[in-house]
């Protein structure tokens, strides 16, 4: 600004009290830095007394020849110069400007700036935490043992190394333009993603899914898909969790298989035994006992295959919950988030743990990871179960150590299932024994197995007549028959069973209804479908339900009546 340009805003309506509307700080700095003017100070200390201090005073000393050098280089080429910078205040706290360097120029020299500053500090306070918590995110993403990546507008834009790991494909490959990301999915699973992702595009909730993928090298895999909309870069999209069960279901495979050939011994094993009459009943009741055994036995198995989706938890240098998913709050059974936040890790081992895990977490520092270590951990309430826990280091922008981040899966139903297996397998071998045992003693009930096949025809008799046939008639009334249909089956089954004379001597008092409302509760339908096909009331249902427990002396007694009914077998 020319001197007298100065002189006529002083002599009219005066530019420095022009300057004081102006929202941005207006500073005047001569050529060695001393402050001449500003118009609003950045300091709790008012204006007269930062002006005649440096202006280089309240920049950090790390930072101050920088800043010597280009204002010198402003001075020296004449040319304004924008600039982002730190200033320390008087309280030892530190701001960011973004500050615009004007070279104000005197018979053709530079003789003093005018810096115009813009605090910027809300905004640099806004850029880190958003790169700390994209940091979080991709640490989370890289330690977590599922596949996580984000689809946006049909595209990957984002995928961990498991990713990679699985599929065959590199993160480029999955984020390029033009990657084709229904490719990844078997032709049967892709109608249902279709119809999930235009439901997430109508801003719906989808449970967790089953889908088949392919490979790049052409391989299968079964994954259950956990899906959540939100907002990514401004715009939404869909945050994919997928955990890898083909291994499940190849164990649900190799169980069915095995239970196709246990079944194709027993029918061998029929057949033999059906050469003699007075072996035959001996053999039934082997097949049954058999067949129950590997029914429990299947199911136990199946319920560790079907356990819910893993905790994830991330903690501090001192063992304390600093983040932590919806899964670590069911697991751990804590009713709030903020309630977890406020313990430390090492509260949910247990005593005999806590020496192991503390050289485990020796050992991830140093290795950066640990995988599939297995401890007794509690529950909020103090209970136990057993936990395999797979653990990573998390480390600041600076590189340093910072935390863990730590995938917890509770293993305690697959403990329990391979105990109850071992036991399953050795009833079994005791049953073989026994029945060697009886063959022995074969010749001693010859006369006993006419009497029992005699009593056999007469529960099939009575069990059709009391059982199948009332299931008959409802059918031929009936608008949807599959429910009465899964009944008969069930009764069908148990067509040798003696359940039709049980129930005859159990119930000398129950109506010919509430005899048939046992049948229907004894092949598993609820009250509901009851209500349904016997065109009366649920409250009816419940009434007869009642009257049925008190004619059985079931009254106050915590029995289930379906489970009572079929005991009667």
């Amino acid at each position: 600004m020319k001197n007298r340009d100065r002189a006529n805003l002083e002599s009219g309506a005066g530019w420095r009290e022009i300057l004081e509307y102006i929202p941005q700080q207006i500073i005047e700095i001569d050529l060695t830095g001393r402050v001449l003017y500003m118009n609003r100070t950045f300091t709790d200390r008012t204006v007269d007394e930062i002006v005649d201090t440096n202006i280089f005073d309240y920049i950090p000393e790390k930072d101050r020849a920088h800043m010597r050098q280009v204002y010198q280089e402003v001075a020296r080429t004449g040319k304004a110069k924008h600039i982002e910078h730190t200033m320390v205040l008087p309280d030892w706290s530190q701001k960011w400007f973004a500050c615009y360097i004007i070279p104000i120029e005197h018979d053709g020299k530079v003789t003093y700036f005018i810096a115009i500053n813009q605090d910027i500090t809300e905004q640099k306070t806004a850029e880190k935490a958003l790169r700390e918590s994209e940091h979080k995110f991709r640490v989370l993403a890289e330690q977590s043992p599922n596949v996580i990546f984000i689809n946006q507008k049909g595209r990957v834009v984002f995928a961990n190394r498991v990713c990679e790991q699985l599929l065959g494909y590199t993160q480029e490959e999955l984020c390029a333009p033009g990657f084709e990301f229904l490719s990844l999915i078997a032709p049967e699973s892709v109608p249902l993603i279709q119809r999930d992702l235009a439901r997430h595009m109508h801003e719906e909730e989808v449970p967790p899914r089953e889908y088949s993928f392919v490979t790049k090298a052409g391989e299968r895999l079964e994954g259950l898909v956990s899906t959540r909309l939100f907002s990514f870069e401004n715009e939404m999209a869909i945050l994919g969790i997928v955990t890898d069960i083909t291994q499940r279901k190849k164990a649900e495979e190799s169980l069915k298989k095995a239970h196709d050939e246990l079944e194709l011994r027993v029918q061998e094993r029929t057949v033999e035994l059906t050469l003699a009459n007075q072996r035959k009943q001996l053999e039934i009741d082997e097949r049954i006992r058999t067949e129950s055994a590997l029914k429990t036995s299947e199911e136990m198995l199946r319920s560790i295959l079907d356990s819910s989706p893993d905790s994830i938890t991330v903690i501090d240098r001192s063992g304390n919950f600093v983040e932590c998913n919806q899964a670590a709050l069911r697991q751990f059974r804590f009713r709030s988030k903020q309630e977890m936040l406020q313990r430390n890790s090492f509260d949910l081992v247990s005593e005999k743990d806590q020496a192991r895990a503390m050289r485990n977490i020796e050992e991830v520092i140093r290795k950066g990871t640990m995988r599939n270590i297995e401890y007794e951990v509690l529950r909020r309430d103090g209970s136990v179960f057993d936990a395999e826990t797979s653990a990573g280091v998390i480390k600041g922008s600076k590189g340093e150590f910072s935390g863990f981040v730590v995938v917890t899966k509770d293993i305690s139903e697959r403990k329990a299932s391979e105990q109850a297996l071992l036991l399953s397998q050795a009833e079994l071998r005791d049953q073989k024994k026994a029945l060697e045992q009886k063959n022995i003693a074969l010749g001693e009930i010859i006369a006993q197995v006419e009497v029992e096949k005699q009593k056999m025809n007469e529960n099939i008799t009575l069990n059709v007549r009391r059982v199948l046939f009332p299931i008959l008639d409802k059918l031929d009334q009936a608008s949807d028959p599959k429910p009465l249909l899964d009944v008969f089956r069930h009764h069908l089954d148990g067509l040798t069973s003696t359940y039709g004379s049980r129930i005859t001597e159990k119930t000398a008092h129950l109506t010919p209804r509430e005899v048939e409302i046992c049948n229907m509760i004894k092949g598993g339908l609820p009250s509901k479908d009851i209500a349904e096909l016997l065109k009366i009331s649920r409250a009816t249902v419940e009434r007869h339900r009642k009257n049925i427990r008190g004619k059985l002396k079931l009254t106050n007694q915590d029995v289930n009546l379906a489970v009572f009914l079929r005991s009667l077998q």
